[in-house]
């Protein structure tokens, strides 16, 4: 995650591990070949629950200034993880490899520490002054989509880079099939009247996976949702970015625009498919039209629910959000057109 506007950094005393000097001596080492008037570096935690540990790193770069970036550390995580050495190589790759020069407006990659040894999984970014998507209104949301097709666009057209990117997950049969039987796992901790459900709906879900592989394929996030959607609206034009790559992909681009739109119908889905199949139709990312979408996004939205599901006994989920889950997904799964 980069900053938002509305948290702060907290002073530099308040950093819960010791500041050591070797730490700042490989910091130096890191970035002076990008600054190369680098003076001095001031660290302070970076305000706001997040899952890993960040720091705001501030240079100072003498007559050129200050510029302030962001550290993100991947040597532990506050909620669990599945494979978090996978998870760390990905996203450093993703925007070393990937992202880096590809004119999306991402936040820039300044280098990284990576130290098996000593534990030490440091990227280093661009600090944002951007705004949660979830804080923001609709015309916000519609951009978001724009800047998705342009994402899945750029890709669409590196299909053997995206091939050759081994660390990328693949959203092949054999990636969906597993989601289902984790939420089966789960579903077996609940009561009787949740857990028939939930098994009703994974054998449903099992003959949507022929739909879930199909069509183009391109750079997918992964976890497209409003929380890892920054907006800075003080550029012009407003800017928007993903954050978080760690889960990032390759599969259909639908995967995505199911996670943006999940909350939305009507004349609201209308706008947020026409902003985002423009920008993609134009890259050379061919999509369904309006009518044959809806379908399709079904089974990526029964997909989503089944995540969480699958999640909800790591992640402790309160039985009144698992309820809620389990309807959620039998009312897609009764939709679905198979």
């Amino acid at each position: 995650m980069i900053a938002g506007a509305d948290e702060r950094a907290v002073p530099e005393a308040s950093l819960e591990t010791p500041r050591l000097a070797d730490e700042e001596s490989e910091l130096h080492r890191c970035l002076a070949g990008r600054f190369p008037s680098l003076r001095g570096i001031r660290r302070a935690a970076f305000g706001g629950q997040t899952s890993f540990r960040l720091e705001v790193l501030t240079l100072e770069l003498g007559a050129a200034g200050e510029v302030k970036l962001l550290l993100k550390d991947f040597g532990a995580s506050r909620l669990p993880k599945d494979d978090l050495p996978s998870r760390r190589n990905r996203e450093l790759r993703v925007y070393r490899d990937l992202l880096a020069g590809g004119g999306l407006g991402t936040a820039e990659y300044h280098g990284a520490i990576w130290d098996e040894a000593r534990g030490r999984f440091w990227l280093l970014l661009e600090l944002v002054d951007g705004v949660e998507l979830r804080s923001l209104g609709f015309e916000d949301w519609v951009r978001s989509a724009a800047w998705l097709g342009r994402l899945h666009g750029r890709f669409a057209r590196a299909g053997e880079a995206l091939e050759a990117s081994d660390f990328l997950v693949r959203h092949d049969a054999g990636f969906f099939h597993a989601q289902a039987e984790q939420a089966s796992r789960a579903a077996a901790t609940y009561p009787l009247e949740l857990r028939e459900p939930v098994l009703a709906v994974t054998r449903r879900y099992s003959r949507a996976v022929e739909v879930l592989v199909g069509g183009p394929r391109t750079l997918v996030h992964g976890s497209y949702r409003p929380q890892n959607i920054l907006v800075d609206r003080a550029a012009r034009p407003p800017r928007v970015l993903a954050v978080d790559w760690e889960l990032s992909a390759l599969g259909s681009p639908l995967y995505d625009f199911a996670f943006l739109s999940d909350r939305f119908r009507g004349g609201e889905l209308d706008d947020l498919w026409g902003a985002y199949r423009e920008e993609a139709v134009a890259r050379g990312l061919p999509l369904p039209e309006r009518g044959q979408m809806e379908p399709l996004l079904d089974c990526f939205r029964l997909h989503k629910v089944l995540k969480s599901i699958g999640d909800s006994v790591a992640l402790k989920f309160e039985e009144r959000v698992v309820r809620k889950l389990v309807t959620r997904a039998a009312e897609i799964g009764t939709a679905l057109p198979f």
